[in-house]
């Protein structure tokens, strides 16, 4: 969950419950339309009028103030279920390999092995993905000359 993303949702939700409608159908379609489009907060509000006295002065004793608006009142909570789901999708991966016999290769042990080679092979890769790794500033225009390059590269993480 990214604090910038989360600090963005917090300012349209304050802007938003600062926003005054004509309606309360208005109201209701604008929580709707906001609250769709969050990803990991739920808000817990509600749609309340806006109540003001239409004429200057003091008012009566008995006078009931007219409804002049609608705005929407409450806060945003985070969607515990939505974190947890995501943190289990982004929490998986795959490894690989040719030793079908878990007798072999234990999965324990197939995990320490990837976890080793991270330090050196994994940064390699890391390396050649990276934006600042420019073809052009090796002077390579031909798209056969970058994957005869690329591969070059490959090989020698390799080594």
């Amino acid at each position: 969950m990214s604090s910038v993303a989360s600090l963005t949702d917090y300012a349209e939700w304050r802007r938003l419950c600062r926003q005054r409608f004509q309606c309360e159908a208005d109201a209701s379609a604008a929580l709707t339309q906001f609250a769709a489009r969050l990803r990991w907060w739920k808000p817990a509000a509600a749609v309340e009028p806006v109540k003001k006295h239409n004429h200057p002065g003091r008012p009566a004793k008995n006078a009931m103030p007219d409804v002049v608006g609608w705005h929407i009142q409450g806060e945003l909570t985070l969607d515990e279920a939505a974190v947890a789901a995501e943190t289990e999708w982004l929490g998986r991966f795959i490894l690989a390999t040719n030793l079908l016999d878990e007798a072999t290769l234990p999965d324990e042990q197939l995990l320490a092995c990837y976890k080793e080679q991270s330090s050196s092979v994994e940064r390699g890769f890391r390396f050649l993905k990276d934006p600042m790794f420019f073809a052009d500033s090796l002077f390579l225009k031909s798209p056969v000359r970058i994957m005869a390059m690329i591969m070059v590269m490959g090989l020698s993480l390799l080594v």
